[in-house]
C-alpha cells in the first residue's frame, strides 16, 4: 500500500522523513520492512511523523531548564472548559448563541491566529471594531486564565518553540551556516505558516516528495441514482475484483466517511459477508479495515458503564429497562431478578425513574423468595447505595476511583466472556477514567453532573478504532488516503455540491483576513485548489480509479463534479441492496388452540374480564390470558385511566359506608360528606405527586360527585345493601373472582350497580357474546342463591351526564328498562337471567376449550385490540386466504 521509489533515495542517505500522520509513516515503515527481505540486519531509516517530531523537539527544550517550557500543555478537554468559563463570566456573550458551537469556533479561531501568525496590525485592518475588541477580550481572558494555572494551548506551545528556533537559528548562522540538515517532506498538500517557520528553522532545505508519481492507466467515472445505489455498486465492485484475485488491494473512498460510516459498513457487511446479521453466526472481524473510528460513547459496553453512572438523574422507564437487560452489568443468577424489576417498573406507569425507586423495588424484592439468591439481590443493592451515597463534588482523580468501584459493584462489564473488541473498549474507557484527573488542573471540584459532562465528552469525541489484522480492503477518508498507494480505488461522493465543498470560513475572524492569508476552508478558491490536488493525488495513486457521484439525493438533482467531468464515463453494474429470500413457511391453524390443562387452570385466575375478553375476539383473549400477551400501560405524568377510575370507586365507596341520610343532610353536611370520602380515596393511593397536583384532583372529583349524589337524591327511597361485595363462582370449569361495587335495596328487591366513568350500553349485555358481563355474571350467582335479584345497572358519572342506565323486572328509576322492552327482547327477567347463563356459559367452555377463531365482537372491540394486531394479523387476513380455503378454514 506504499509505493518506495521516491522516497528510496532519502531512505538510503538517512534522511529525515517528515510524514503528515502516523498512517502513512506506519505504511511506509511496513513497506520498507517488507523490502528487506530476509535480510538479518538494516539501518532503521529516519521517519517519523509531523507531530512526533514536534514533540520530540519541545521535550529537547524542556530538559534544558528552559522556564518559558515548564508550562503544562492543557489537553482539548481542559482548553474547552476554559473557554466555556470565559464565556459564561463575559457579557459580551449573546444568551441567543449556542454555548457549545462557540466554544468549538473560539478555539478554532484562537489556532487560526496563532498557527498563521496573524500580528495585531494585520487584524486591526480588517473587520469591525466591535468585532475585533470582543474576540481580543475572550482571547484576553483566556490567555490570563491559561497563565495562572500554569498551562498553555498547543498553538502556544507551537510559536514559543518557533521562536526559540528562530533565536537559535540565527546565532548558528552566524557560526556555521551548513550545520543544518535538510528533510523531506513526504505528502503534504498544505502546511500553516508556524509550522513552515518552525521546519524552515530547523533544516537547510524543505524537500517536498510524493510517493505516487505514476498517473492511472484506467480512469473513469460513473453515475448511480442515489447515494444509497452509490455504495452498493461500490461495494458489488470491490467483490467482483476480489472474486477475481484476493491477493490484491483495494480502497473505497468517501469525502464524508464520518457521516456515512455507519451506512457503509452495513452495505459492505452484506455484500461481502451476508449471513453475518444472522443470530446463530458468531460474531468475527470483517474483511474491510475503516480509517475513521466510532465514537467510544456508541460502543454498547461503555454506553452502559455510562448509563450505569447516569443515574443521578431519572431515567424514563424504557431507559431504566435498557439498562437493566446490560448483558454487560450484574450476574448470571440475577436474571431473574432484573427480569421482574423492569415488569415493576412499566406497571409503575410513571414518566420517570428515580434511584430511589430502584432501591424501593429491591426491597419488596426481598420479601420474594424465589426471584433470586440473597447473596445477588444485596449485590443490587449495595451497588444502589454506594450510588445513592456519591458525593455532591470532589477532584477529578477521586471520581475516577468513585467510579471504578460503583461500576465493579455492579460487576460491569458482565459475567459473560468478552471478546476481543470489547475487552479493547474496555480498556480505552479504564484509560479515559485516568484524563478525569485533568480536571484538577482547574483547581476546583467538580460536580456529578460536571463529572458526568465530563466523561460523556471524552468518549464522545474518543473515536474506537479496533485492533485488527490487516485488510485487502480499506475504507478511507479523504485525507487518510494521501500518498498511500493501491491496486485499484473507487471515490465516492463525486458530484458539484460538495466536491469541491462550499467555502466555511471561521466566523470569528473577518473573512477578508481568511482569504488574504489562505486559511482552510476560507474561499472557493481555495477549497478548489485542495480539491484539485486531492483529485490528482486519487489519480496518481493507483492502476484503476472510479469515480463515482449520485444523480440524486432525495428531491434534489446532483450533477458531476467539474473535476472529474473530463473522465469516460463507464458503466459499472447498478448494484441495489439484495433482497431476502422468502421461507418456506410452516403454516399454524389458529382457529383452536389446547385446551386449559389442570396445571395452566391454577395459574388461570381472574374475573369478569376474562369472558369479556373472549366476547371480544377469542383469539385476542388467548394472547392475553394463556400466552401473557399484554401492553404495558403508557408512562403518564398524572394519574392513569385506571388509577382515577380506582379513586373514583374508593370515593364513593367511603361515601357510602358513613350510611348518609340524603333527605335529612343539608348540602353543606352533604359537601363535607363528600370531601371526608374523597380525601381517604386519596390518601390510599401510593402516589408520589405534588400537593397541587394532589389539590386539582381532589376538585375534579368532587366536582363530578356532587352532581352524582344530588341524582341520587332525587331517586325514590333505597338502601344501600353491600358495598364492594366479593363473590366466587365457577362457570363450567372455569373459576371466577368478581367483586360489585354496589347492591340497592329497594322495596326488598337488589338492584346490582357497576360505576363508570364513562359512556354506557345496555346493549352490550345482550346477544349471544355479551361484552360487559359482570353485572350479569353476579345476576346469575346471586340468583342461583335465591337472592331477590331483580335488576342490574350502570351508574354512568359524567360530568356532563350523570343516570342510571340498566334492565330490571320493575321501573326503579328513570334509565331502568323493562325486559321485555323491544330494544331489550325478552319476555320477562328469569328468561333474560337463563340467557345469560347459557351464553355466558358457553364464553366460558370456548376459553377453556381453546376456542380462537380471529373475530371481533364490533369495530370499537376491533381498535381496543389493535396494539396486539402484530399477533392477531388481522391486516394480513385478505392475502393468508389464499393459503387456507373457506371449506378448510371452517372445519
Amino acid at each position: 500500500m506504499f509505493n518506495l521509489e521516491a522516497v528510496t533515495p532519502y531512505l538510503n542517505s538517512g534522511t529525515l522523513i517528515l510524514t503528515p500522520n502516523n498512517r502513512l509513516k506506519n505504511k511506509l515503515l511496513l513497506a520498507f520492512g517488507k523490502q528487506q527481505g530476509a535480510a538479518d540486519l538494516w539501518r532503521t531509516p529516519k521517519v517519523q511523523s509531523l507531530n512526533e517530531w514536534l514533540t520530540e523537539r519541545w521535550q529537547h527544550y524542556q530538559n534544558l531548564d528552559d522556564l518559558r517550557h515548564l508550562r503544562v500543555v492543557a489537553s482539548p478537554m481542559v482548553t474547552r472548559q476554559l473557554w466555556t468559563a470565559c464565556l459564561e463570566a463575559s457579557a459580551n456573550t449573546n444568551p441567543l448563541v449556542h454555548p457549545r458551537l462557540l466554544v468549538e469556533q473560539l478555539d478554532q479561531a484562537y489556532s487560526y491566529l496563532k498557527l498563521w501568525r496573524v500580528t495585531p496590525q494585520q487584524w486591526q485592518a480588517y473587520g469591525s471594531d466591535a468585532d475585533r475588541v470582543r474576540l481580543q477580550a475572550w482571547i484576553d481572558r483566556f490567555e490570563t486564565h491559561l497563565a495562572s494555572l500554569g498551562l498553555m494551548t498547543e498553538a502556544q506551545k507551537l510559536t514559543l518553540l518557533a521562536e526559540t528556533l528562530e533565536q537559535q537559528a540565527d546565532a548558528l548562522e552566524q557560526r556555521d551556516s551548513n550545520a543544518k540538515p535538510t528533510v523531506c517532506l513526504l505528502n503534504f498538500d498544505t502546511l500553516s505558516p508556524l509550522h513552515e517557520t518552525l521546519l524552515a528553522r530547523s533544516f537547510s532545505a524543505l524537500e517536498r516528495v510524493n510517493s505516487n508519481q505514476q498517473p492511472a492507466p484506467h480512469s473513469s467515472r460513473t453515475e448511480c441514482t442515489d447515494p444509497a445505489q452509490e455504495m452498493w455498486a461500490a461495494a458489488r465492485w470491490a467483490k467482483n475484483h476480489f472474486k477475481q484475485n484476493l491477493h490484491q488491494s483495494i480502497a473505497i473512498i468517501d469525502p464524508n466517511l464520518g457521516r456515512n460510516r455507519a451506512r457503509l459498513e452495513r452495505v459492505l457487511a452484506r455484500e461481502l459477508e451476508p449471513s453475518h446479521h444472522l443470530p446463530t453466526s458468531p460474531r468475527f472481524t470483517m474483511p474491510f479495515n475503516f480509517s475513521a473510528g466510532t465514537p467510544l460513547a456508541l460502543c454498547p459496553i461503555v454506553l452502559d458503564a455510562i448509563n450505569t453512572l447516569n443515574w443521578h438523574q431519572s431515567k424514563s422507564p424504557e431507559d431504566a429497562n435498557y439498562w437493566l437487560n446490560s448483558p454487560f452489568i450484574g450476574h448470571a443468577e440475577d436474571r431473574d431478578l432484573r427480569h421482574w424489576l423492569m415488569t415493576q417498573i412499566l406497571k409503575k406507569t410513571r414518566p420517570e425513574i428515580t434511584l430511589t425507586a430502584v432501591s424501593q423495588l429491591l426491597n419488596a424484592a426481598g420479601e420474594q423468595s424465589d426471584l433470586c439468591t440473597s447473596e445477588a439481590l444485596t449485590l443490587w443493592q449495595d451497588g444502589i447505595g454506594q450510588l445513592q451515597r456519591w458525593p455532591a463534588s470532589q477532584s477529578g482523580k477521586a471520581w475516577a476511583s468513585t467510579i471504578l468501584s460503583s461500576l465493579n459493584h455492579f460487576n460491569w462489564p458482565g459475567p459473560r466472556r468478552l471478546d476481543s473488541e470489547e475487552h479493547q473498549q474496555v480498556k480505552q474507557f479504564l484509560s479515559l477514567l485516568e484524563q478525569l484527573a485533568e480536571a484538577d488542573w482547574l483547581n476546583k471540584p467538580l460536580t456529578r453532573a460536571d463529572m458526568m459532562g465530563w466523561l460523556k465528552e471524552l468518549t464522545s469525541r474518543q473515536p474506537f478504532q479496533p485492533q485488527t489484522p490487516e485488510s485487502p480492503l480499506q475504507i478511507l477518508g479523504t485525507l487518510e488516503s494521501g500518498g498511500l498507494a493501491f491496486d485499484r480505488i473507487w471515490v465516492l461522493g463525486m458530484d458539484d455540491s460538495q466536491w469541491p465543498p462550499a467555502p466555511n470560513p471561521n466566523p470569528l475572524i473577518p473573512a477578508l483576513l481568511q482569504r488574504e492569508l489562505n486559511m482552510p476552508h476560507a474561499s472557493a478558491e481555495r477549497e478548489l485548489a485542495f480539491c484539485q490536488s486531492l483529485t490528482n493525488n486519487y489519480l496518481h495513486a493507483a492502476k484503476e480509479v472510479v469515480f463515482s457521484h449520485a444523480k440524486r439525493d432525495g428531491d434534489r438533482e446532483l450533477t458531476v463534479s467539474p473535476l472529474i467531468a473530463h473522465l469516460p464515463l463507464s458503466q459499472q453494474e447498478q448494484a441495489s441492496a439484495p433482497g431476502f429470500t422468502a421461507p418456506t413457511f410452516e403454516w399454524l391453524q389458529t382457529l383452536a388452540a389446547p385446551p386449559v390443562s389442570a396445571r395452566e387452570l391454577n395459574h388461570l385466575r381472574g374475573g369478569s374480564g376474562m369472558l369479556q375478553k373472549q366476547s371480544r375476539c377469542p383469539l385476542a383473549a388467548f394472547m392475553e390470558l394463556r400466552l401473557f400477551a399484554k401492553r404495558p400501560d403508557p408512562a403518564s405524568p398524572g394519574l392513569t385511566a385506571l388509577a382515577r377510575g380506582n379513586i373514583l370507586h374508593q370515593a364513593l365507596f367511603y361515601f357510602w359506608q358513613a350510611k348518609p341520610d340524603l333527605s335529612a343532610l343539608t348540602q353543606e353536611a352533604i359537601d363535607q360528606q363528600l370531601l371526608a370520602a374523597v380525601d381517604a380515596a386519596l390518601n390510599e393511593i401510593n402516589v408520589e405527586r405534588q400537593a397541587r397536583y394532589l389539590a386539582n384532583e381532589k376538585a375534579r372529583l368532587v366536582r363530578l360527585l356532587r352532581p352524582w349524589i344530588g341524582f341520587e337524591q332525587q331517586r325514590p327511597h333505597f338502601d344501600i345493601h353491600s358495598l364492594e361485595q366479593g363473590l366466587s363462582l365457577t362457570l363450567g370449569q372455569l373459576p371466577l373472582q368478581l367483586r360489585l361495587d354496589r347492591i340497592d335495596s329497594i322495596d326488598g328487591q337488589w338492584l346490582l350497580i357497576d360505576y363508570k366513568s364513562g359512556a354506557t350500553d345496555p346493549k352490550k349485555w345482550l346477544g349471544s357474546r355479551p361484552e360487559e358481563p359482570q353485572l350479569p355474571l353476579y345476576a346469575i350467582a346471586l340468583t342461583d342463591r335465591h337472592e331477590p335479584v331483580a335488576g342490574i345497572a350502570f351508574a354512568e358519572l359524567r360530568q356532563k351526564d350523570q343516570k342510571l342506565l340498566g334492565i330490571a323486572k320493575t321501573p326503579f328509576c328513570p334509565g331502568i328498562m323493562l325486559p321485555d322492552a323491544k330494544s331489550v327482547g325478552f319476555a320477562d327477567w328469569p328468561t333474560l337471567v337463563n340467557h345469560w347463563r347459557e351464553s355466558l356459559l358457553n364464553l366460558a367452555e370456548e376459553l377453556m376449550t381453546g376456542v380462537t377463531p380471529l373475530q371481533f365482537s364490533s369495530p370499537q372491540s376491533e381498535a381496543y385490540l389493535a396494539h396486539l394486531s402484530p399477533l392477531l394479523r388481522q391486516a394480513e387476513q385478505t392475502s393468508l386466504a389464499q393459503y387456507f380455503p373457506v371449506s378448510e378454514a371452517s372445519s
